[in-house]
């Protein structure tokens, strides 16, 4: 597998994977509640994932193997952290389909899909 020159080399131990992260400086922008949520995970050869995702980043594994997962979930509530939620605009099912990356060692999400049953859910998440 080929990563980044500015990518650290060393797989992310379990230790690193199990701590407590910052809260990111600042307000928070919006607010959102989820509910109904589920995680299905399959493993995966990392390097058949590799050509589905961009350099820089580094595809996370787990027991030696990379992970793509299908999460469904409702959300709601969601608003602008100024502003009260609007009623329908601030609701929605949504399932995505994804895997796990990191980028200099800070761990993130890499979305193949995500699907959403309210239009601007679907935009604000794209």
């Amino acid at each position: 597998m080929r990563e980044s020159g500015t990518m650290t080399k060393e797989p992310v131990n379990d230790s690193d994977r199990l701590l407590v992260r910052v809260r990111p400086p600042g307000l928070p922008i919006m607010y959102q509640y989820w509910d109904k949520l589920l995680f299905l995970h399959w493993p995966l050869p990392s390097e058949s994932l590799r050509p589905l995702i961009p350099e820089p980043l580094a595809i996370d594994t787990f027991d030696g193997a990379a992970w793509v997962g299908i999460t469904p979930f409702t959300i709601w509530g969601v608003s602008p952290a100024f502003l009260p939620p609007i009623p329908v605009l601030s609701e929605s099912h949504e399932l995505n389909v994804r895997t796990y990356v990191h980028l200099d060692g800070v761990p993130g999400i890499w979305f193949f899909s995500l699907d959403a049953s309210n239009a601007v859910a679907a935009l604000g998440g794209g």
